[in-house]
């Protein structure tokens, strides 16, 4: 398919398992004739790397962030986390925002392919449009990946399977669906902030 009908399609699709490929070139197209005679394991993601290990690193990552937390004293965390719940939403969208730019910002000193990691710009980009209210269409996630369309719809596919997204169909727009963190992936994305927001504290 073309990249104006990727909503389209995906609202039609009820259901996971279908490769779909968004202007796929010729050495495309052959390799998935080719996984159809031999399905390849489904966390091999282009350039051999591992999706389920991008995906356990996700969860590392706020761990190891959660445990700097911990290490702080009391008083320390008390003063991180005590906001208002309307302050911490704000604070949550910049501190978002924030990741963002620096991700962006390395692509302008180093190859943007050393740093693809279409998990978490994901998760950030539906983690910010969650806290402003926002409904996002798959197209316009395929876009935050900052991958390949193709790919991207793959990494959307396999989230939703794990349970980090969630399908929601447009209801002004039944052939269009939009694409929303689960309540598992918001309480980590939480969790995560506000972990960060804590070790930035110590560090300011």
């Amino acid at each position: 398919m073309s990249p104006a009908l990727i909503d389209v399609v995906t609202g039609w699709l009820e259901h996971g398992g279908t490769r779909i490929l968004v202007d796929p070139g010729d050495a495309e197209l052959a390799g998935a004739v080719a996984d159809l005679v031999a399905p390849p394991c489904p966390w091999v993601e282009d350039g051999g790397a591992s999706s389920k290990r991008r995906l356990a690193e996700l969860s590392e990552e706020v761990g190891r962030i959660a445990r700097a937390l911990a290490a702080l004293s009391a008083s320390d965390m008390e003063q991180a986390l005590a906001e208002p719940p309307h302050a911490g939403a704000v604070g949550n969208a910049s501190l978002v925002r924030a990741l963002i730019r620096l991700r962006k910002l390395r692509g302008q000193h180093f190859m943007p392919e050393l740093f693809a990691d279409p998990a978490w710009d994901i998760l950030l980009d539906l983690a910010i449009a969650r806290i402003e209210g926002r409904m996002v269409a798959v197209s316009s996630l395929c876009i935050a990946a900052a991958v390949p369309a193709t790919t991207a719809l793959r990494w959307i596919a396999q989230m939703t399977e794990q349970a980090l997204l969630v399908r929601q169909p447009d209801p002004r727009d039944g052939r269009r669906m939009f694409i929303g963190l689960s309540d598992q992936a918001s309480a980590g994305m939480d969790g995560y902030l506000a972990a960060a927001r804590g070790v930035i504290a110590v560090a300011g």
